[in-house]
């Protein structure tokens, strides 16, 4: 299941701004790049211990992750 449908059934009315201020979000998120990691055979040292995210609307009312 794509990460927008899950959002859109586990936390129906919020936004993505708000959706990664949620733990179990973040979570999910961190443990897919893990698994894309380990499935790309990367190293411990070269696998995100954490992450963070910083969004922002642009003009036309889109967000943005960066």
């Amino acid at each position: 299941m794509g990460h927008d449908r899950w959002l859109k059934e586990a936390h129906p009315g919020v936004t993505p701004e708000e959706a990664v201020k949620i733990p179990a979000v973040k979570k999910m998120i961190l443990d897919d790049i893990i698994a894309t990691g380990k499935g790309a055979k990367l190293r411990g040292f070269e696998l995100p211990k954490d992450i963070d995210f910083e969004c922002t609307c642009n003009e036309l009312g889109q967000v943005c992750m960066d």
